[in-house]
């Protein structure tokens, strides 16, 4: 998990990702989709 800090105040927070793929996944959601759509739209 990305973690980012305020230069100026000193907060800090994370980025969850934890909606992006299913646990354990290999690919994202959006990188299937991608793929998915290269080999059904475009033919690749």
């Amino acid at each position: 998990m990305r973690r980012y800090r305020c230069s100026g105040c000193g907060y800090v927070w994370r980025q969850d990702t934890t909606a992006a793929a299913e646990p354990r996944a290999k690919l994202s959601r959006r990188a299937l989709r991608w793929a998915l759509e290269g080999i059904v739209v475009q033919h690749l």
